[in-house]
């Protein structure tokens, strides 16, 4: 019997110790990765200078995954952004024909980035097909464990990565965040359909470093004329709502990551520790115990 129970501790032990090792050094490699089942909206409402009017607005900007094109290293988007005057119970979006005149811009785009580092990859078209418009650097996250530094951010209304520079560290909800701001100054660029002009802004990302997920975006736009005259400004940032459910989002997903990065690395080398010393001692004591009944039956036989 006490053999039996030390062979179980020791299989026990080695079990839960190799537990830990996945844990530790396999399970990070699968888990930072995107996932390929996302459908996420964002919520960003402001205020926009529009024909010498400021009117309230919303912004929805809608990204899903098409697992159907991704691959283990690729994932590919779908995007859908809309912004509209927020007047009348207006919806998220509304049609070119919207009575109330509510529609400012809408656009879709198409992109595939790597699923850890979050940039867009080279050969999109491969994924996306010839007529994709390529895009560079990071698109729509950070990418797992952000460091503090400069990250290239697609900006699409320039149409090409602009440098996202890493300004300060601070706390959000109990959730220490990285602060990036991107800035671009009059550059030359499409303002609206078919009218170029110059386009200034700055953007700043409240990004969760382990996950990369962005908590609040801050947006401040200026579009004008080539000679300066002002077309549209826009000021706006997540929702309270957007923020309090990526904030909640946040902290499920960095739990998730703690329990099987953290706690069950940690459970399985200690208990799978005492596991093994358990076996081990009693073996030997098995062993002992053996070798002095072995002992004593042979000296009683000698007597005899």
């Amino acid at each position: 019997m006490r053999k039996t129970l030390a062979i179980i501790l020791i299989f026990v032990g080695m079990f839960l110790v190799v537990i830990g090792i996945l844990a530790q050094f396999y399970a990070p490699d699968r888990l930072e990765k995107t996932p390929l089942d996302v459908h996420n909206v964002t919520h960003l409402s402001g205020t926009a200078e529009l024909g010498g009017e400021s009117v309230p607005i919303k912004i929805t900007s809608t990204t899903v995954t098409d697992s159907d094109k991704s691959t283990d290293n690729v994932v590919v988007w779908n995007n859908a952004s809309c912004v509209v005057k927020d007047e009348d119970d207006v919806p998220d979006c509304v049609s070119t024909d919207d009575p109330g005149n509510r529609l400012i811009s809408a656009s879709t785009d198409q992109f595939a980035t790597d699923r850890v580092n979050g940039l867009a990859v080279a050969d999109a078209t491969k994924y996306l097909g010839a007529d994709a418009t390529p895009h560079v650097g990071l698109v729509n996250k950070w990418p797992f464990n952000a460091q503090k530094k400069t990250y290239p951010y697609w900006d699409d209304t320039v149409g090409a990565a602009v440098d996202a520079v890493y300004q300060s560290t601070k706390d959000l909800d109990g959730i220490e965040v990285y602060v990036y701001k991107l800035t671009v100054d009059k550059a030359p660029a499409s303002i609206a359909e078919g009218i170029d002009g110059l386009y200034s802004a700055n953007t700043e990302f409240w990004v969760e470093p382990r996950t990369g997920d962005i908590l609040n975006q801050i947006e401040d736009q200026v579009r004008t004329t080539t000679d300066g005259s002002p077309v549209l400004s826009i000021q706006a940032e997540f929702t309270d709502k957007q923020q309090k459910d990526s904030i909640a989002s946040s902290h499920d997903n960095l739990s998730k990551l703690d329990l099987l990065e953290k706690w069950v690395p940690l459970v399985g080398y200690i208990a799978g520790a005492l596991c093994l010393i358990a076996g081990i001692l009693l073996t030997l004591s098995t062993r002992r115990r053996d070798e002095g009944s072995s002992n004593g039956t042979r000296e009683k036989a000698a007597v005899a």
